[in-house]
């Protein structure tokens, strides 16, 4: 995932409002946190993750993790 995202980097993401920043970051955020490849062409390595979101509020952070494990079961 180099390509996308350098591993001893920081990656900020911008955007106008409702461009599915949040929903963008999260899908990342999760791919590299299990190792799974992203978006079924760059593969990543399993590492911790710190998504910091100070746009939206913690219940709809906390949803919005719980729509993508559903997702995947």
């Amino acid at each position: 995932m180099d390509s996308l995202i350098p591993e001893n980097g920081l990656v900020a993401v911008a955007g106008p409002p409702e461009s599915c920043k949040s929903y963008f970051t999260t899908y990342m955020a999760i791919a590299v946190a299990r190792g799974e490849t992203l978006f079924g062409q760059y593969p990543t390595k399993c590492a911790g993750v710190l998504l910091v979101d100070q746009e939206n509020l913690p219940a709809w952070i906390q949803r919005r993790l719980m729509q993508f494990n559903t997702e995947d079961e």
